[in-house]
C-alpha cells in the first residue's frame, strides 16, 4: 500500500501495480474552529494535531499563533485565540476525472 510521512496522504490513495506513482499531499481538514471550552465542540469533529478525527478528550489544544493549528490558514471568526481543535461543518471537495465537486460537509 501507497504511505506518506507527516501525516500526509497519498493520492491516489492505492495506486494500482501497473502505475504505482502516487504524490503525497497534506490533509485538508478544512476550516478550524478553536473552542477553549469543549462543549462548544459539540456536534463538531474534534481533531488531533495531525488533523485526524478523534474523541473530544484527545483534541489538541493550540493556540491561532502557531501555523499548522489553523491549518496554516485563518481560523473561523467564531474562535477563541487558544482551544482545542474542532471542524465544525464546511466543504468537501471530492476529486473527479474531470475535475471535482464541492459538497457541504456537516459534522453529526
Amino acid at each position: 500500500p501507497a504511505t506518506c510521512a507527516n501525516g500526509y496522504t497519498p493520492m491516489p490513495s492505492n495506486p494500482s501495480e501497473d502505475d504505482c506513482e502516487y504524490t503525497c499531499c497534506p490533509v485538508d481538514i478544512g476550516t478550524v474552529t478553536l473552542y477553549e471550552d469543549k462543549s462548544r465542540g459539540a456536534g463538531c469533529d474534534a481533531l488531533d494535531y495531525s488533523g485526524n478525527v478523534v474523541d473530544a478528550d484527545s483534541a489538541d489544544h493550540c493556540c491561532q499563533g502557531e501555523g499548522y493549528c489553523c491549518d496554516y490558514g485563518s481560523c473561523t471568526s467564531d474562535s477563541d485565540y487558544c482551544g482545542y481543535r474542532f471542524r465544525c461543518g464546511g466543504r468537501l471537495f471530492v476529486a473527479g476525472p474531470s475535475g471535482g465537486t464541492y459538497y457541504d460537509a456537516t459534522a453529526y
